[in-house]
């Protein structure tokens, strides 16, 4: 999380691993391994990490938005918020070949929300907005 990571700053250990407190690989290959590692251990925000350098074809990774909906569902299913954040965009966007399911999009958006996520409340106040809902878009505004 972003408390984590703040903490991590002030300690000086920013150029740790936030799970293990390794040193950071400094090649593509050894943080991959490193991330799937702790995907493959069932860890949620390692599983949306890794789905986000597959969307984004990072780590010498082929994008792949398949695999990253798959491994964001998957994450999702365990609790990470940002993973559910993820999900909400791609379905209620209907992103390349995801088909668009603005209730599902809707769906992930509430879950993530529900969680704490900032950004997911925005898209929900965009939403209630957009068709008219002015004083429930406020609220999450």
């Amino acid at each position: 999380c972003n408390g984590c990571c703040l903490a991590a700053f002030r300690r000086g250990i920013w150029d740790r691993c936030h799970f293990c407190r390794t040193p950071l690989p400094e090649d593509d290959a050894s943080m991959l391994a490193m991330i799937r590692n702790r995907a493959d251990k069932g860890d949620s925000e390692a599983l949306t990490h890794l789905g986000e350098q597959y969307y984004c074809g990072n780590l010498g990774l082929k994008k792949n938005l398949a695999l990253s909906v798959f491994m964001w569902a998957d994450a999702a299913e365990l609790g990470s918020s940002e993973a559910h954040y993820h999900l909400g965009i791609v379905y209620y966007c209907g992103l390349d070949d995801v088909k668009e399911d603005k209730a599902r999009g809707i769906h992930h958006f509430q879950k993530a929300a529900m969680k704490g996520d900032a950004e997911s409340r925005h898209w929900l106040g965009f939403i209630e907005f957009e068709e008219g809902g002015y004083d429930l878009a406020v609220q999450h505004y």
